[in-house]
């Protein structure tokens, strides 16, 4: 049990795997605790989307090329990150208002993202009883996920509250990081796909 929660946590939080973690910074990194009901929301259908093709994907309903993945899942969060550049604050309360295109941004990642999920549990998903191993992933995801928004908060906060940084400014460098990451991840994968073909 402790081993599946510790997999999925690791899923999400290791450097290995990346490109998950900096989508959720990317879709929820800009925000600050002003607006942390508008980034549960966001949170929520990030999770909706990721619980939705796990379990397709995991119990073999549907099935994605696992060479697509590489260049998809970096293409969500340059999406995302290129959106952020757009963004307009309100000016007197120095925060980002609501968009509905981003809860459907949130949910898109979300069903992309949770295909690369059920590979980690491997042969696991054969075995006779799956509901413990899968329950605990999971709850070892949604974990590293919430703690991530956490610090992602905090540092919002730090920076914009306490060191007075621009909250324009905190997005441009956030998301101009995250894009950069992203088309670099992006660039990595096409080469070792010329590579080994």
């Amino acid at each position: 049990m402790v081993h599946y929660f510790s997999l999925g946590f690791i899923k999400i939080a290791y450097l290995d795997v990346f490109v998950h973690i900096l989508f959720i910074i990317a879709l929820c990194g800009i925000y600050t605790f002003k607006s942390v009901r508008l980034v549960a929301t966001y949170a929520a259908c990030f999770v909706l989307g990721y619980l939705i093709t796990f379990f397709l994907s995991a119990f073999g309903i549907i099935n994605t090329p696992a060479r697509l993945l590489p260049f998809l899942l970096p293409l969500t969060t340059l999406i995302v990150s290129v959106s952020n550049f757009f963004l307009k604050k309100n000016a007197f309360t120095n925060k980002y208002s609501p968009h509905n295109y981003r809860y459907f941004l949130a949910l898109g990642g979300g069903l992309l993202h949770g295909l690369d999920f059920p590979a980690a549990l491997g042969s696991v998903l054969h075995a006779d009883k799956l509901f413990l191993p899968v329950f605990a992933f999971n709850m070892g995801v949604l974990s590293a996920l919430f703690l991530t928004i956490s610090f992602l908060l905090i540092t919002a906060f730090i920076l914009t509250y306490l060191l007075r940084v621009n909250i324009r400014e905190w997005n441009l460098i956030l998301s101009g990081a995250c894009a950069g990451i992203s088309i670099y991840i992006i660039m990595h994968a096409f080469f070792y796909a010329q590579v080994l073909k």
